[in-house]
């Protein structure tokens, strides 16, 4: 009885303080976001591409944050115009890979898109910030949020220091001095 009675009260206790781990996914504005945001340009026969992990940092971000369709609509509207005004440029500003060489293009047109995209970004509620081209995406109110980065992740795992290989290449030479030792002994003993 005992052991009923405790098997019933874990079930209990599992069902209740589980806490719900169901995302609730994208809603259509965000969709058709990200699909913008998949979509190529090309230009003068060459295409462009966002790449696929700044989407998915998009994405992620669309997935803890719910836009409204005001927001998404006004989002939309800026990424259109940002492709439109890449669209009609002239300059070889892709190169065969489809990455985009931003240093092709003029200071207005750079200009333009920088302001597209604060603008889009002000209106879900994130800050965009560009310097020493780096662009940072953070949470308009606390700006030790980021939600995108590109600049390059370069962790520091330890580099050459003499202190620490010091001990080891100690070691290594009594070892080779130690079998230096016994095939020498040894073959003044053989003799």
């Amino acid at each position: 009885m005992k052991r009923i009675v405790s098997v019933v009260l874990c079930l209990i206790l599992v069902f209740a303080l589980v806490p719900s781990v169901f995302a609730a996914g994208l809603n259509d504005v965000e969709t058709q976001i990200m699909t913008a945001l998949k979509e190529k340009v090309t230009v003068n026969g060459k295409t462009a591409y966002i790449p696929t992990e700044y989407v998915n940092q998009a994405e992620n971000f669309f997935l803890s944050y719910e836009t409204t369709d005001e927001q998404g609509q006004y989002v939309l509207e800026r990424i259109q115009e940002g492709r439109d005004l890449l669209a009609a440029q002239t300059t070889a500003f892709i190169s065969a890979d489809g990455s985009v060489n931003l240093s092709a293009l003029s200071y207005d047109v750079k200009s333009q898109l920088l302001d597209l995209a604060v603008d889009a970004c002000a209106q879900v509620g994130l800050k965009l910030t560009w310097a020493n081209r780096v662009i940072t995406i953070t949470d308009a109110q606390d700006s030790s949020v980021v939600y995108f980065s590109n600049s390059a992740i370069i962790k520091t795992t330890g580099g050459f220091d003499a202190m620490t290989i010091l001990p080891w290449a100690a070691a290594v030479v009594v070892v080779a001095g130690l079998v230096a030792f016994a095939f020498i002994y040894r073959r003044k003993m053989a003799a």
